[in-house]
C-alpha cells in the first residue's frame, strides 16, 4: 500500500523534482503527525544471587554450642562437680554420669583428660545420697521409737506395781498384764506433770541465750 502511494506521488511532479536527491528525501519521509514506532525493550536479566562459600572446618562436627542453659540448672551441675575448671567440663561430666553406660563407652576418645578425671571422681548426686541414708534412719528410727514405748510400759508397770496398784500375781512371764486396768492412767498422769515440771524449769532458767 506505501509502495502505491509513493508511485502515483511521484507520477504528478515534475520531472526536474524527481532527480533532486534532497526533494526525493523529502518526499520520502513519513507525513506529519504519525508517531514514531517505538522498539520494545527487552528487560534486562535479573542478577543472580552470589553464593557465598563457607569453609567447613575438618572438627567442625567434633563440638556443638548450647546456649542460655538455665542458671538453676547450672548451679546443680556444678554442686555436684565443684572440682570442675569450666562449666563445659563439669556439664559433659554430668551428662556422663547421668546417662547410660553405653554413652560413655562410646565417648571415650572424645573425653578431655579434666573431664575423665571428674567423671572418675563422681561420687553421686548429693542430694540423692541424702535421700538414701535418710532412708536407711527411717527404719532404725521407728525401731528406736518402739522400743521406748516397751520401756515407756515397763516403767509405768513397775511404777504401778511399786505404789500397790497392781491386783493379780502372775506365775510366768506370758500373764503378765501390761494393759491393766490404771497403769495407761498412770503414764498419762506422769506425761502431764513431765510436761508441767518442764515448763516450771524453764521458768526458773530463764529464756535460753541464743
Amino acid at each position: 500500500m506505501a509502495e502505491k502511494d509513493t508511485s502515483s506521488l511521484l507520477s504528478g511532479l515534475d520531472p526536474d523534482v524527481l532527480f533532486d536527491p534532497d526533494q526525493m528525501a523529502m518526499l520520502q519521509e513519513e507525513p506529519a503527525g504519525t508517531p514514531p514506532v517505538k522498539t520494545p525493550s527487552r528487560p534486562k536479566p535479573k542478577a543472580k544471587p552470589k553464593t557465598k562459600v563457607q569453609t567447613v572446618r575438618p572438627d567442625a562436627d567434633e563440638f556443638s554450642t548450647v546456649r542460655k542453659i538455665p542458671k538453676r540448672i547450672m548451679r546443680h551441675v556444678l554442686r555436684e562437680f565443684p572440682d570442675a575448671s569450666n562449666m563445659t567440663d563439669a556439664l559433659v561430666a554430668y551428662l556422663i554420669c547421668h546417662s547410660p553406660g553405653e554413652l560413655a563407652e562410646r565417648s571415650q576418645d572424645v573425653l578431655t583428660d579434666e573431664q575423665k578425671v571428674l567423671i572418675q571422681n563422681w561420687r553421686g548426686d548429693p542430694y540423692a545420697e541424702l535421700d538414701r541414708k535418710f532412708k536407711q534412719v527411717l527404719p532404725k528410727l521407728q525401731n528406736l521409737h518402739d522400743r521406748m514405748g516397751v520401756l515407756e510400759v515397763l516403767c509405768a508397770y513397775i511404777v504401778f506395781d511399786r505404789v500397790g496398784f497392781r491386783q493379780d500375781n502372775p506365775v510366768q512371764p506370758d500373764l503378765v498384764d501390761f494393759d491393766e486396768n490404771g497403769v495407761m492412767e498412770l503414764m498419762m498422769h506422769a506425761e502431764e506433770q513431765a510436761k508441767a515440771m518442764q515448763a516450771e524449769k524453764s521458768i526458773s532458767n530463764g529464756r535460753p541465750i541464743r
